[in-house]
């Protein structure tokens, strides 16, 4: 109860931030799904699975494991950790 204000935090942000116009716009906005009622199958479960494991598979293979690259080309050399190299920059960048 004493923290309650991080559960409203959201709302709080989306009314302070947010323009009149686009709440409007939101207001109006629907999202109709593809059939009324999905059938309870197997296929559609392995389906959702299967879509989750190709997401995940996508991702390794684009940005690779640490020690081996992946695929993509914009960060040919990126080494998945910039804190050993920047640590010496920060403390000399923020020394008091």
């Amino acid at each position: 109860v004493a923290l309650e204000f991080i559960l409203h935090l959201k709302d709080v942000m989306y009314l302070a931030l947010v323009p009149r116009r686009s709440k409007l716009d939101l207001e109006e906005t629907s999202i109709k799904p593809a059939t009324r009622r999905e059938p309870e199958s197997l296929v559609v479960f392995v389906g959702t699975l299967g879509w989750a494991f190709l997401a995940a598979a996508w991702v390794i293979l684009y940005m690779g494991i640490p020690g081996h690259n992946g695929v993509q080309q914009v960060l040919r050399a990126y080494q998945w950790d910039v804190h050993g190299v920047c640590t010496a920059w920060v403390a000399s960048r923020y020394a008091v």
